[in-house]
């Protein structure tokens, strides 16, 4: 009787062994499988509370945008924080959008101007950032991956050039159409964002990354640049 019990002991003890291998297997691939994706492969910058304040004006705005039936009259303060003499333009508004968030997030102008259009404060930054001020930096999508706080930018105007890397780049972009939208999140795989004058709306998208977790330059979205954030 003895014998018998050791023997079923023996036995739940290598049952047990087995199920521990294949569990400690399981583990060792599912890392393997997801190396790539960014959350595992880039340090993930700690928010600052300006970091948090940009994140949750953002978020404010898409919340009352969802509540709202008619929030059409949202878009005139969000030029009048930025450029009051096109509020009624009916001009593209989502570089007023961000201005905005920027603004209420308490963001200084000398950091970031009130600006109409995307490709003034991005000029803005850029020279800033090469007189040695970098509370801003602008990247190729190709050498940054977005965390959460910044933004990220693409060009409308598929014809025109726009390399961050050319030594005419401010010149560039003068002018430009674009759009940017501010990283509000950042997961495995992809970027939570939110933009404004998408679809007509204060909107939220998931931006799909690459397998080593930066922008992929894409038909639908010509992302050129991101804008880290460093307050």
């Amino acid at each position: 009787m003895i014998d018998f019990q050791k023997q079923v002991l023996l036995l739940g003890l290598l049952s047990l062994l087995l199920l521990q291998g294949c569990s400690s297997s399981s583990r060792r691939d599912g890392p393997q499988r997801q190396a790539a994706l960014p959350s595992d492969r880039v340090g993930l910058r700690p928010l600052t509370p300006m970091t948090q304040r940009i994140i949750e004006v953002s978020r404010e705005e898409l919340l009352f945008w969802r509540q709202s039936p008619q929030p059409q009259h949202r878009i005139t303060q969000y030029w009048h924080a930025v450029a009051p003499k096109l509020a009624e333009k009916h001009l593209p508004w989502s570089a007023a959008f961000v201005g905005y968030v920027m603004h209420r997030a308490g963001v200084p102008q000398q950091v970031f101007p009130p600006a109409g259009a995307h490709w003034m404060y991005l000029r803005h930054i850029h020279a800033a950032a090469r007189h040695g001020r970098e509370s801003m930096s602008l990247h190729g999508v190709e050498a940054y991956p977005p965390q959460a706080g910044d933004l990220i930018c693409a060009r409308r105007d598929h014809q025109r050039p726009l390399d961050i890397h050319s030594p005419h780049f401010r010149q560039q972009l003068e002018g430009s159409q674009l759009h940017c939208d501010i990283v509000t999140a950042r997961y495995p795989g992809y970027l939570e964002v939110i933009g404004g004058n998408v679809s007509h709306r204060v909107s939220v998208r998931q931006i799909a990354l690459d397998q080593h977790g930066y922008l992929p330059v894409t038909a639908e979205d010509q992302w050129f640049s991101v804008v880290e954030n460093r307050l």
